[in-house]
């Protein structure tokens, strides 16, 4: 019981950091500001819906779309860590987006 403990926390964990409602809040209200309260309502269960279908989607058939495309872990990592790397550089040159 305190591995599911355990495994529970560490996933509710890994997975409020990765949706970040926190930092949703001021986008959501941004876009929604000239909607009704009623329609914002929808727009947000619409919202959470859809994130928690292709949640547990991924986390269904996630090994079998990375064994489908030969992805292993450590590639993933990799891309990961240079897509960060060039988020970072971008940054630290502060040139602005051309989109």
């Amino acid at each position: 019981m305190d591995g599911l403990f355990e495994f529970t926390v560490m996933a509710f964990t890994s997975l409020f950091t990765m949706m970040n409602p926190l930092g949703v809040i001021p986008v959501y209200i941004s876009l929604t500001s000239h909607l009704e309260p009623k329609s914002a309502k929808r727009v947000a269960i619409k919202a959470v819906v859809t994130a928690f279908i292709l949640l547990i989607l991924f986390a269904v058939a996630g090994k079998f779309i990375f064994d489908f495309f030969a992805i292993t872990i450590h590639s993933l990592r990799i891309v990961g860590g240079i897509i960060f790397f060039i988020a970072g550089y971008d940054m630290l040159q502060a040139r602005l987006n051309r989109t």
